[in-house]
């Protein structure tokens, strides 16, 4: 058995935590404001602050203040101990988290082991219908896909309570960087006797209990949130942050409004049409950073012709991607060959030998396999284009639909829909191509590339190679993280071959942020807690 108390050994992919502070504190000499509170516009409703039943990034933004799992984020995006003060792994398969006896709730009580038993098996139990019970079957958790799936009872999920401060977690194969996986709202601990009395009800602030650094305070659904300091929470002696409103300005303009008028200190994102001018007039303000995410085309495998991988390749290679990020968007997204993030840990970048053609050559060879395919201009591929509203989902898709006419005279008909609609048509397979999106959820590959697994939830395209499963598969059994990292470039190249999807761009983070807010640091899972900011005193 190895003791990991003191260090993360994750292959290449994490870092040691001693030398970490365990919050990012106002530097020496700085004065601190006299009011610590803060504006948070996250561009999105809020809808649901129950952990395992959230299902948008803003939501998960609110449950990482409000909540903590067994590990959390260090200001710099790195994963450092949170309710579990250490842990011990056998064979990358059996996990055993010692949790700190000091982690309290909302209400003074512990935070016990039986917690996240109760909160990891309400998730993957079907009749929950939580949107990342997923999420488990990609952490290998012992019989999670049998019970996603509705052949085990949620009983028997990997997870058991040793005592009342140790929580044993038994995978179903080797996970090498499993801990780092727990740092996700799924894997929240919530409180048993308050879900089972109030069911969905148990979220209202009049009752709702947290972990994390933050209680509920007020709640206006989908428009506004309101969180105070927990002084319950096991690190609260070094928050500085003492209330947190959240807006939910769905509109960048609306955001950027708001920003300007002062009524918040930070904003979501940025109309595009505004980003040179911000870059202009605000260059202390405005934040461009990396992210481990991508935008992206779905075919629909289960219908005709996208079941021919010739269409599929003609409508990739015909997507300029170039123009896309530079002259459509052009806030600093990076031209996506790959599904994974090149700047993605423990990724080895494969070589690919579309990316290396000129755009001309691309679209060419578009032509030919068109042509191939059976499609010309007295017999035209035509079918619907669906994404889900946003200003650059719809600018992108409009730009993409007509390079399609125009190289390939495809005849394409944009559908766009509000986001809940639209996630109901993707996940039912009612729908001919669609625009995807996806955030890495923790840092390696399988983050991203578990998502096509055969029968996996979030398999949109409903694509399926058995070569491709154990690609992942032997990936996850190797311990050197260069070996693991040959087997998800090779998983990729396969994913590039077969082309069930077009990548497009791979994300940035834009937004802007108060000169006066102090702890902000950039980091590829884009992860900013409250706890760890603090306010400057300014007029």
């Amino acid at each position: 058995m190895l003791k990991l108390a003191t260090a993360f050994l994750w292959g290449a992919i994490l870092s040691l935590f001693a030398a970490l502070p365990l919050f990012a504190d106002a530097p020496p000499g700085v004065k601190l404001a006299q009011q610590q509170q803060l504006v948070r516009d996250v561009g999105d409703k809020l809808d649901n602050l129950d952990p395992q039943k959230i299902g948008s990034k803003a939501e998960v933004y609110t449950s990482w203040d409000l909540f903590e799992g067994l590990v959390t984020y260090s200001p710099e995006g790195k994963v450092i101990p949170g309710v579990a003060k250490s842990w011990s792994v056998e064979q990358n398969r059996v996990y055993r988290f010692v949790l700190r006896q000091d982690a309290r709730w909302s209400d003074g009580t512990p935070v016990v082991a039986e917690d996240f038993v109760y909160a990891w098996r309400r998730v993957v139990d079907p009749k929950n219908e939580s949107s990342y019970a997923f999420y488990f079957e990609f952490a290998h958790i012992k019989n999670a896909f049998a019970i996603t799936h509705g052949q085990k009872k949620p009983e028997a999920l990997g997870v058991k309570a040793l005592s009342p401060y140790e929580l044993e977690v038994s995978l179903d194969r080797s996970v090498p960087y499993f801990v780092g996986m727990t740092s996700h709202p799924a894997m929240f601990p919530v409180p048993k006797a308050l879900v089972e009395k109030f069911g969905d009800k148990w979220t209202q602030p009049d009752r709702m209990l947290s972990n994390g650094a933050y209680r509920l305070s007020w709640w206006q659904r989908g428009k506004r949130l309101e969180l105070k300091r927990n002084p319950h929470y096991w690190n609260n002696r070094q928050t500085v942050i003492d209330k947190v409103v959240y807006l939910t300005q769905t509109s960048p303009d609306k955001q950027l409004k708001g920003y300007l008028e002062g009524k918040s200190d930070y904003t979501a994102s940025v109309p595009l049409d505004r980003y040179q001018e911000l870059k202009r007039l605000y260059p202390d303000e405005l934040k461009v950073d990396d992210m481990l995410g991508i935008t992206y085309i779905g075919f629909n495998l289960k219908r005709k012709p996208f079941d021919d991988l010739r269409v599929r390749r003609a409508l990739s290679y015909s997507i300029d991607r170039d123009y896309i990020t530079q002259t459509v968007l052009a806030e600093g997204q990076k031209p996506a060959y790959s599904f994974t993030p090149p700047r993605m840990p423990g990724f080895i970048y494969p070589t690919l030998k579309w990316e290396k053609m000129t755009q001309a050559e691309r679209d060419k060879l578009a032509k030919e396999l068109y042509q191939q395919a059976g499609f010309n201009a007295e017999k035209p591929l035509k079918f619907e284009l669906l994404y889900n509203f946003a200003e650059s989902h719809r600018k992108m898709s409009q730009a993409i639909a007509k390079r399609w006419r125009e190289v390939l005279g495809v005849e394409v008909t944009l559908k766009e829909e509000p986001w809940r609609d639209y996630r109901k048509l993707v996940k039912q397979g009612d729908y001919d191509v669609a625009r995807l999106g996806w955030v890495a959820d923790y840092y390696a590959p399988s983050s991203m590339l578990s998502l096509f697994i055969c029968g996996g939830s979030e398999n949109i395209p409903r694509w399926c190679s058995k070569t491709y499963d154990s690609l992942l598969q032997k990936s996850a059994g190797q311990f050197g993280g260069r070996v693991r990292a040959r087997f998800y470039a090779m998983a990729e190249s396969l994913l590039a071959k077969e082309a069930p999807i077009a990548p497009v761009y791979h994300y940035v983070v834009v937004r802007l942020v108060k000169p006066y807010v102090g702890g902000y640091r950039n980091n590829l899972m884009d992860v900013h807690l409250s706890k760890d900011l603090y306010l400057v005193e300014h007029e």
